[in-house]
């Protein structure tokens, strides 16, 4: 406090501040306090809302893949080998990440099943821009689970060679 003539006392800058900001303080702790008090359920929300927490993991990925095909005048998506399709572990109109390795460019699209034994790689549609025959491509799908299931959780990699030929099916 600073002594004024007429003895009026003023507080200094940074007493006002230290009294505003434990205000703020006591006023928040207040807050907080009272909604808990007032909603106790809350407290346990907040303990479960970690226990069901969802995780985005990789589930499956076809790894160097060789586009076969370009096909602009298509409707869309990516036409897979339906071996290959079932050795990665995925569905018809599933939901992918397609990276190409050659030029750096990554898209989402879906796939769709070619004929069994084929070894098509199709780029159909929007998908046709990005990338050329000869292409070496990831094709990656993801799943969402529980952490807990996320712990133990193995994604299926499947390795391509030449034409399309798988090498060895493993687990990542």
């Amino acid at each position: 406090m600073v002594d004024e003539p007429l003895g009026i006392k003023r507080k200094t800058l940074c007493e006002i501040c230290r009294e505003s900001t434990s205000v703020k303080r006591e006023k928040e702790y207040r807050s907080k306090e009272s909604l808990t008090k007032r909603l106790p359920q809350l407290i346990i929300y907040r303990f479960k809302r970690h226990e069901v927490m969802q995780l985005t993991m990789l589930k499956s990925k076809i790894h160097q893949a060789m586009v076969t095909g370009v096909f602009p005048d298509y409707a869309g998506s990516l036409a897979v080998d339906s071996e290959l399709i079932e050795e990665a572990g995925l569905l018809p109109h599933e939901k992918i990440l397609v990276a190409n390795l050659e030029n750096g460019k990554r898209f989402e699209t879906y796939v769709i099943p070619s004929a069994p034994g084929s070894r098509e790689i199709g780029l159909n549609g929007a998908a046709a821009h990005k990338g050329n025959v000869g292409d070496r491509i990831i094709i990656i799908s993801f799943v969402t689970m529980d952490a807990k299931e996320a712990e133990s959780w193995t994604p299926k990699v499947v390795l391509i060679e030449g034409r399309n030929e798988i090498v060895q099916p493993t687990i990542a």
